[in-house]
């Protein structure tokens, strides 16, 4: 499908600051968007009847009694898949989500619930700033009224690397550019990481993003690589847990 100009122009807008939210997550204040705003966006900028997602793949990998302070309970962790569709445009996203209750079926919703949410924040993501995909900046330089809310975002580890930047004052090139460097780094970092380079070509291709990093031309196309690559590794490690 080809997008319209005006939804073009919805995908490359900078995120409303206002919507993001934060929450403590160790030392560090995360920040996130709620599940019903993305929705909401995805309504707004796609229309009621033209997107859907399925729920690919939900899985319990833990379930243990727990002490809760209401008295004695469960603990359940879920992973899930889902996948977004938008005319023929499929983008998938994994999660994860925990439930703590004493009752063990309340748990169990609680958790899958929050896999899904997860995992449908993370398949739209990929389509713009908009929905969160700014957050994965640490600096948030396209969220909407500044850093307000600057933190690490919650659909991302803190380990997600940051593409160095070169000073302003030197001279563009396509050796020296920031895109082409961020895209570098993120690829040495996939590298490390468990990946191998034809399967961060493989992804890149499949999301129209270029092959090499030379080619890199813009920070949406460093942003996109960095979520990717991050996603990737995460269902690396899943799948060897297996």
């Amino acid at each position: 499908m080809s997008f319209t100009g005006e939804q073009i122009q919805q995908l490359a807008a900078p995120l409303d600051g206002s919507k993001v939210k934060t929450r403590p997550q160790g030392r560090q204040q995360v920040s996130y968007l709620e599940g019903w705003q993305v929705i909401d966006f995805a309504n707004e900028v796609f229309g009621f009847d033209g997107w859907s997602r399925e729920t690919v793949l939900a899985e319990c990998v833990s379930q243990q009694e727990k002490n809760l302070s209401s008295g004695s309970g469960w603990g359940v962790t879920y992973t899930a898949k889902v996948k977004v569709t938008v005319g023929n445009v499929v983008r998938e996203g994994f999660g994860a989500g925990s439930g703590n209750d004493r009752d063990l079926g309340q748990a169990h919703e609680s958790a899958i619930k929050e896999a899904e949410t997860d995992a449908m924040k993370r398949a739209l993501m990929t389509f713009g700033y908009g929905f969160g995909l700014a957050l994965y900046d640490k600096t948030q330089a396209n969220v909407e009224n500044g850093n307000s809310h600057q933190g690490s975002s919650g659909n991302r580890s803190s380990s997600t690397p940051k593409p160095s930047r070169k000073a302003q004052s030197a001279k563009p090139s396509a050796e020296n550019t920031p895109f082409v460097e961020g895209a570098k780094e993120l690829a040495q970092y996939g590298k490390e990481n468990g990946l191998t380079a034809q399967e961060i070509k493989g992804f890149c291709s499949e999301n129209n993003l270029p092959t090499k990093g030379s080619d890199f031309t813009t920070k949406a196309q460093v942003d996109t690589l960095a979520a990717l690559i991050q996603d990737a590794i995460q269902n690396k490690s899943q799948e060897q847990a297996a």
